[in-house]
């Protein structure tokens, strides 16, 4: 009886029946319980008392994979004596596993990133186990204030066995300075989380003037007078600049 792949920290039921197909009379045996001690299977019933011909019974098998269990194949061999008759063995057995994600890049860094816009990027999540991995990101270790530039999408989801999944972060500065998070990546039926970080560095133009305050001095009715004003771009990307008050476009 193969229960296949059982999440360590869960348990799986199955069942099988048993015919007496003899023509020898009513058959009797029971189950050895030393041999299920300490093993995660348990049987009910472990005993059939005068089983009649063509008559039937069934099993109830139950197997639970607690902390401690060994990973990998679990195997019980319950041979089955019947009085009269010849000895029959039933083999019980389950796979203990723990779901596994792998993730391309635990630290990402978004680099600079000009106040007012966003970078996004893509992280890939494989489920590397036989079975599903549910997850999400639980709240980060240290300070939250910088958790509200970095937005994720999805925040968590459930990966079949062998799956993939692209979660997209993006990282939308609100001022001049430093951004740093890590999130705690919480798999289900796994004990321990996985830091994942992110950083980035929001700067805003460094466009000044030559002077901040222009004088244009007495002026005549009529007379026009003209005065430069001087902008100056301290920053390394290109700036377009334009004024709210006389561009009727913006």
């Amino acid at each position: 009886l193969d229960f296949g792949n059982v999440v360590l920290g869960s348990s799986k039921k199955r069942s099988f029946q048993v015919t007496n197909s003899s023509a020898l009379g009513p058959l009797s045996w029971a189950f050895d319980k030393k041999l299920l001690k300490h093993s995660g299977f348990g049987v009910d019933p472990l005993k059939v008392n005068r089983l009649p011909e063509h008559g039937s019974v069934s099993f109830d098998v139950a197997f639970q994979a607690r902390k401690g269990t060994p990973l990998g194949n679990n195997e019980v061999v319950l041979p089955v004596k019947v009085k009269n008759g010849p000895d029959v063995q039933v083999v019980l057995r389950a796979h203990v596993t723990v779901p596994h994600l792998s993730i391309s890049m635990d630290n990402l860094a978004f680099g600079l990133c000009r106040v007012g816009c966003s970078i996004i990027k893509s992280v890939l999540f494989h489920n590397t186990s036989p079975v599903s991995a549910e997850w999400d990101f639980k709240p980060p270790l240290g300070s939250q204030k910088d958790v509200p530039y970095f937005k994720l999408e999805p925040t968590g989801g459930t990966i079949p066995a062998g799956g993939r999944q692209i979660v997209k972060v993006e990282f939308a500065p609100g001022e001049g300075r430093a951004y740093n998070v890590k999130l705690q990546l919480k798999i289900a039926s796994v004990a321990r989380t996985r830091n994942v970080s992110f950083a980035g560095e929001g700067y805003v133009n460094q466009v000044r003037f030559a002077s901040p305050k222009m004088q244009l001095g007495p002026v005549f009715p009529g007379q026009v007078t003209y005065e430069k004003v001087t902008l100056v771009n301290h920053g390394d990307e290109d700036v377009e600049v334009y004024s709210l008050d006389f561009d009727g476009r913006y």
